[in-house]
C-alpha cells in the first residue's frame, strides 16, 4: 500500500473485526460447550481447524490496528504471512469437509452429507476469490481493506449459523438477517464516508449473493454430488 492511501486508519474495519471475532467465539463456543455436555469432543483436526480460522479474524483485527497506528512497514511484512495462513485454512478446511462428507450423520439444513458439503466448499472458494482480489489490490487501500473484510464475511456462515441456532436458539431465518446486516453495514459505511457505494463492496455483496444462490439451488444437483464425491471420497 502507498503511504498516501494509508495516511490514516478507519475505525469501522477494526470494529467489524471485533464483531466477527465475537460471533465466532460465541457461536463455536456454544457448540463446544454443547459437545462437552454430551461427553464428546471434536477431533484434533477440527480443533486445529477452528484455531486457524479464528486466527484469520484475529490477524485481520491486528492488521487493522497496525494501520490505525500508521505502522505501514509492519503491516506490509505481516501481510505476507497471510499467504501461509490462507494455505493452512484451505488445507484444514478441506480435511474437515472431507471428514464430514464421510459422516452420514452430518448434515446442514436437513441435507445429506454430500449435499451439505457444498456449504464449507463454497465458503473456501469465495473466501479465496475475495482474498486474491484483496491481495492483488494491496497497493490501493480502499479496495484492499474492503476485500479483506469481505474475505472474512464470506466465511462467517458457520459461525453465524451456530450463533443463531445454538447460542441464542433463534429461527434459522436469523442467519440470513445477521449476514445481510453485516454486508449492509459496509454499504452504509461507504455511503456515509464516500457519498457512494464503493465498487469493491458491490462485488462482495455479489459474491455473497452468488454463493447463497448456489447453496440453495445446486446442493442436490448431480454435478455437485459428483464433484463432492471426487473431492472428498
Amino acid at each position: 500500500m502507498t503511504t498516501k492511501n494509508l495516511r490514516r486508519g478507519e475505525p469501522y474495519f477494526g470494529y467489524m473485526a471485533v464483531i466477527m471475532i465475537l460471533i465466532v467465539l460465541v457461536g463455536f463456543g456454544s457448540t463446544l460447550l454443547q459437545s462437552l455436555a454430551a461427553q464428546s469432543s471434536p477431533s484434533w483436526i477440527i480443533q486445529v481447524h477452528g484455531i486457524i480460522f479464528l486466527g484469520w479474524f484475529i490477524f485481520y483485527f491486528v492488521q487493522s490496528r497496525i494501520i490505525s497506528s500508521k505502522n505501514i512497514g509492519v503491516h506490509r511484512r505481516l501481510g505476507k504471512l497471510s499467504l501461509a495462513l490462507v494455505v493452512l485454512m484451505v488445507v484444514f478446511g478441506f480435511l474437515v469437509t472431507a471428514g464430514a462428507y464421510k459422516n452420514p450423520q452430518w448434515h446442514i439444513s436437513g441435507l445429506s452429507s454430500a449435499s451439505s458439503s457444498i456449504f464449507p466448499a463454497s465458503d473456501m472458494v469465495f473466501f479465496l476469490i475475495a482474498y486474491v482480489l484483496g491481495f492483488g489490490f494491496r497497493s490501493n487501500a480502499k479496495i484492499h481493506k474492503r476485500f479483506m473484510l469481505l474475505a472474512g464475511l464470506l466465511i462467517m456462515d458457520p459461525a453465524v449459523a451456530r450463533f443463531v441456532t445454538v447460542a441464542i436458539d433463534a429461527p434459522a431465518l436469523f442467519i440470513l438477517v445477521i449476514e445481510i446486516s453485516l454486508y449492509a453495514s459496509l454499504l452504509l459505511y461507504d455511503w456515509r464516508r464516500l457519498g457512494r457505494i464503493h465498487w469493491a463492496s458491490f462485488v462482495g455483496l455479489g459474491l455473497y449473493a452468488i454463493m447463497t444462490t448456489i447453496r440453495m439451488t445446486q446442493s442436490g444437483e448431480q454435478w455437485w454430488l459428483k464433484t463432492a464425491s471426487f473431492l472428498f471420497s
